[in-house]
């Protein structure tokens, strides 16, 4: 027990201590939350939680769906893994919600609900290496709002040609990881980088030493009964 300890402890203060630190939760996306009414909906907005989507003609639009309270700060990050190919690529992201301006966009929304556009097209890409995964993204965009009005909204996300590509929604500041995390690496990091399609690359020193850490871990918690 004494030994499983020390391993929890060694990769938390490895996942803590990594350099430029911005590691989102994340949330798995199987291409069907393209509507309303099968939004993700999250529970705490203010968690920082990441959406990897790949457009086809199928799914093209990503909705998120959360409840706000009366002054309810979102924060929010539009990017794109760095693949050849996609250094063009510029979707565009809308938040809806009560109270906001009336809208004119390419689909339905929810009666009674106005938003925000942001057309990324020009928007410079900002490189951002991505240090426990060992991956590389572009950040196109960036938001921190506070919502004036409690209610439901969405965030919608979507290439206005309906161009097939990838990007990714983030959502949150707020960095919670816990023994769960730890022990599910090894499967998040196994999406993460065939999201980014360097799979077959060779790993830096850090996701390595997390895969090691966590894959022990991992035999220790089921040892013990811990999971």
């Amino acid at each position: 027990m004494k030994t499983c300890k020390c391993l929890w402890l060694l990769a938390l203060l490895a996942f803590l201590n990594a350099p430029q630190a911005a590691a989102h939760r994340l949330v798995p996306d199987d291409g069907t939350h393209t509507t309303p009414e099968t939004a993700f909906f999250l529970d705490d907005p203010g968690l920082s939680q990441v959406v990897y989507h790949t457009v086809s003609p199928q799914s093209n639009q990503l909705w998120i769906a959360f409840d706000a309270p009366p002054g309810q700060n979102l924060y929010w990050q539009l990017g794109l893994p760095a693949i050849r190919g996609l250094e063009n690529y510029r979707p565009t992201v809308v938040v809806l919600g009560p109270g906001l301006p009336a809208v004119d966009l390419p689909f339905l929304i929810p009666e009674g609900l106005g938003g925000i556009i942001l057309d990324s097209t020009g928007s410079p890409a900002e490189s951002f290496n991505e240090h426990f995964t060992g991956t590389r993204d572009w950040i196109l965009h960036e938001e921190d709002r506070a919502l004036t009005q409690p209610g439901r909204y969405y965030i919608v996300a979507y290439h206005p040609d309906g161009t097939p590509g990838k990007f990714w929604l983030a959502v949150g500041r707020r960095e919670a990881f816990g023994l769960r995390d730890i022990l599910d690496y090894a499967d998040v990091l196994a999406v993460v980088r065939q999201y980014h399609e360097v799979q077959d690359d060779t790993m830096p020193i850090l996701p390595n030493l997390l895969l090691l850490l966590s894959k022990l871990l991992r035999f220790f918690a089921n040892m013990f009964g811990l999971r």
